[in-house]
Protein backbone atom coordinates (compact mmCIF):
# COMPACT_ATOMS: atom_id res chain seq x y z
CA UNK A 1 0.00 0.00 0.00
CA UNK A 2 1.32 3.41 -0.88
CA UNK A 3 0.98 5.50 2.21
CA UNK A 4 2.13 9.04 1.62
CA UNK A 5 -0.05 10.51 4.30
CA UNK A 6 0.79 12.77 7.21
CA UNK A 7 0.28 10.45 10.14
CA UNK A 8 3.82 9.99 11.24
CA UNK A 9 4.17 6.69 9.40
CA UNK A 10 6.75 6.23 6.67
CA UNK A 11 5.87 5.93 3.01
CA UNK A 12 5.74 2.28 2.05
CA UNK A 13 5.42 0.48 -1.25
CA UNK A 14 2.87 -2.12 -2.21
CA UNK A 15 3.83 -5.72 -1.72
CA UNK A 16 2.54 -8.86 -3.36
CA UNK A 17 -1.08 -9.34 -2.47
CA UNK A 18 -1.27 -12.48 -0.28
CA UNK A 19 -5.08 -12.24 -0.31
CA UNK A 20 -6.34 -12.79 -3.88
CA UNK A 21 -9.87 -11.76 -2.81
CA UNK A 22 -8.61 -8.29 -1.85
CA UNK A 23 -8.72 -5.87 -4.79
CA UNK A 24 -5.91 -3.30 -4.38
CA UNK A 25 -7.83 -0.88 -6.63
CA UNK A 26 -10.73 -0.62 -4.17
CA UNK A 27 -10.89 1.09 -0.81
CA UNK A 28 -10.98 -1.63 1.87
CA UNK A 29 -13.37 0.51 3.94
CA UNK A 30 -16.10 1.50 1.45
CA UNK A 31 -15.36 -0.59 -1.66
CA UNK A 32 -15.10 2.42 -3.99
CA UNK A 33 -12.13 2.91 -6.37
CA UNK A 34 -9.17 4.33 -4.44
CA UNK A 35 -7.43 5.93 -7.45
CA UNK A 36 -4.04 4.66 -6.25
CA UNK A 37 -1.44 6.00 -8.70
CA UNK A 38 0.84 3.06 -8.02
CA UNK A 39 -1.87 0.55 -8.91
CA UNK A 40 -2.77 2.55 -12.03
CA UNK A 41 0.91 2.51 -13.05
CA UNK A 42 1.07 -1.27 -12.53
CA UNK A 43 -2.09 -1.81 -14.56
CA UNK A 44 -1.21 0.51 -17.46
CA UNK A 45 2.58 0.32 -17.48
CA UNK A 46 2.64 4.12 -17.62
CA UNK A 47 4.23 6.35 -15.01
CA UNK A 48 1.75 8.41 -13.02
CA UNK A 49 1.90 11.71 -11.19
CA UNK A 50 2.46 11.31 -7.44
CA UNK A 51 -0.50 9.68 -5.76
CA UNK A 52 -3.21 11.91 -4.27
CA UNK A 53 -2.47 10.38 -0.89
CA UNK A 54 0.98 11.95 -0.70
CA UNK A 55 -0.66 15.16 0.53
CA UNK A 56 -3.60 13.55 2.34
CA UNK A 57 -4.02 13.17 6.08
CA UNK A 58 -5.27 9.84 7.41
CA UNK A 59 -6.41 10.05 11.01
CA UNK A 60 -5.21 7.37 13.40
CA UNK A 61 -8.87 6.47 13.99
CA UNK A 62 -9.37 5.88 10.26
CA UNK A 63 -6.25 3.74 9.99
CA UNK A 64 -7.43 1.69 12.96
CA UNK A 65 -10.56 0.77 10.97
CA UNK A 66 -8.50 -0.98 8.28
CA UNK A 67 -9.03 -4.74 8.24
CA UNK A 68 -5.78 -6.51 9.13
CA UNK A 69 -5.68 -8.29 5.75
CA UNK A 70 -5.87 -4.93 3.91
CA UNK A 71 -2.93 -3.31 5.69
CA UNK A 72 -0.11 -2.86 3.20
CA UNK A 73 -2.31 -4.21 0.40
CA UNK A 74 -5.01 -1.67 -0.54
CA UNK A 75 -5.25 2.10 -0.18
CA UNK A 76 -8.01 4.02 1.51
CA UNK A 77 -9.91 6.22 -0.96
CA UNK A 78 -9.95 10.03 -0.93
CA UNK A 79 -13.61 10.05 0.11
CA UNK A 80 -13.01 8.03 3.26
CA UNK A 81 -9.91 10.09 4.09
CA UNK A 82 -11.80 13.38 3.64
CA UNK A 83 -14.81 12.20 5.64
CA UNK A 84 -12.59 11.07 8.53
CA UNK A 85 -10.65 14.35 8.52
CA UNK A 86 -13.82 16.45 8.94
CA UNK A 87 -14.51 17.54 12.48
CA UNK A 88 -17.36 15.67 14.09
CA UNK A 89 -20.57 17.65 14.28
CA UNK A 90 -22.13 17.95 17.70
CA UNK A 91 -25.57 16.39 17.95
CA UNK A 92 -28.36 18.91 17.77
CA UNK A 93 -30.32 19.47 20.91
CA UNK A 94 -34.10 19.57 20.97
CA UNK A 95 -33.90 22.29 23.65
CA UNK A 96 -34.49 25.02 21.09
CA UNK A 97 -37.75 23.47 19.92
CA UNK A 98 -40.99 24.54 21.53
Amino acid sequence: MHLGYNSGSPVTSPQLNPNPKLNPNLCPLCGMPNQCAMEIAKATGQAQEPCWCVNAYFTPELLAKLPEEAKGQACICAGCAAKAAQPAQAPRSNDSMI
